[in-house]
C-alpha cells in the first residue's frame, strides 16, 4: 500500500477507567495513538432492534494502517468524531494492519 492511500486521520484509544467520589466505576477513553489510515466501508447490517422495537444499524470499516501499529481487540478507533470497535486485527501482511471495526448499533429511522 502506498502512503498516499493513508489520508483519513484516526485516533486509537484504550479503556480507561477510575472511581467516582461517589464510590462507583468510571469508564472513559483514553488516547493511545494517532495514526493515516485508509479507510473502506465493508456494509451495513440490521438486525431487530432493542429499541420499542426499532431495527438497528451498524456500519462496519475496515481501517488500513502502516505497520508497526499495535492495536488491540480491547482498543478503539476514532474517526470523524465516531467510535469503532475493534472487531478483527489482521497483521499477516508484511507492510500492513488492516482492522476491521463496527461503529455499533444505532436506533433506526
Amino acid at each position: 500500500m502506498k502512503a498516499g492511500e493513508r489520508r483519513q486521520r484516526v485516533s486509537i484509544e484504550a479503556k480507561t477507567g477510575g472511581v467516582t467520589s461517589f464510590g462507583t466505576l468510571a469508564e472513559t477513553w483514553s488516547v493511545v495513538m494517532g495514526r493515516w489510515a485508509k479507510v473502506e466501508a465493508v456494509g451495513t447490517r440490521s438486525g431487530e432492534g432493542n429499541f420499542e422495537g426499532a431495527p438497528t444499524y451498524s456500519g462496519a470499516f475496515r481501517f488500513h494502517f502502516a505497520t508497526p501499529t499495535a492495536i488491540l481487540p480491547s482498543h478503539r478507533i476514532v474517526w470523524k468524531g465516531m467510535p469503532f470497535d475493534v472487531v478483527f486485527v489482521d497483521q499477516s501482511a508484511p507492510d500492513v494492519v488492516i482492522v476491521t471495526a463496527s461503529n455499533g448499533q444505532q436506533v433506526g429511522a
